[in-house]
């Protein structure tokens, strides 16, 4: 998968420090880098180049603040923005725009590599096809963050989403397919959204809106080995 990241930090050094972390955080072919010293670079680079897949972005920039450049720019809605900045003044301002992280420095390889799974994983969900369900001659076209579980009943799915159920004539196994790895099977007549899990027991599995769906001994593990991996990557 190509991937374009730019990295923007009035200090050279720390830019191009950043740069070589993006690099070996990157396991994948295809990626270029490029490092910025200035709101001015960063705003000729974006006249005449598409948005970058993932942009990180020094908060204190001279007498900048990226997070204002951010909220003025025109950037794309699947550009993931990485703040990140030595002081701990900008917690909370940092809500004041959409971003995927936020990394502390001093810089460590392994949260520059957690920043950037967590903008992929973000930039994956808002990129991903929704789910199109056909049934008496309609089509539900569902996202698969609305989705909470799936459940199958004879030869139809049960899609259980934010505003309601949607049935459709299909195997649970080919509605998978179709959704990210954030979809599980917990039993052999049920999926979740390990998104959506607030609590997980031997035999069933709570999820936040309140539901609760069996999970088999079957699957236990597996369910139980995803979640936490899902936890562990901050996702």
């Amino acid at each position: 998968m190509s991937l374009c990241v730019v990295v923007l930090d009035d200090v050279e050094d720390e830019a191009l420090m950043l740069a070589d972390m993006v690099r070996n955080a990157y396991d994948e072919e295809g990626l270029v880098v490029h490092a910025l010293g200035s709101i001015g670079e960063l705003e000729c680079y974006l006249s005449t180049n598409d948005s970058p897949d993932v942009l990180f972005i020094d908060i204190v920039l001279g007498t900048g603040n990226g997070i204002d450049l951010v909220g003025r720019l025109s950037l794309s809605v699947r550009t993931q923005v990485i703040y990140v900045s030595g002081l701990d003044d900008f917690y909370t301002r940092v809500y004041d725009t959409p971003h995927a992280s936020y990394v502390r420095k001093p810089l460590r390889s392994e949260d520059v590599r957690l920043a950037l799974s967590q903008a992929l994983e973000r930039r994956r969900r808002i990129c991903a096809p929704p789910l199109v369900l056909h049934h008496d001659h309609v089509a539900d076209v569902i996202r698969s963050e609305e989705i909470s579980y799936i459940e199958s009943n004879l030869r139809n799915v049960i899609v259980h989403t934010d505003a309601g159920a949607h049935r459709a004539y299909g195997k649970l196994s080919d509605v998978l397919n179709q959704l990210p790895p954030s979809f599980v099977r917990c039993h052999q007549s049920y999926a979740i959204n390990l998104d959506r899990v607030s609590r997980l027991g031997a035999e069933t599995v709570t999820l936040s809106t309140g539901e609760t769906v069996p999970v088999s001994r079957r699957w236990r593990a597996s369910v139980r080995e995803a979640l936490f991996d899902r936890i562990r990557e901050g996702r």
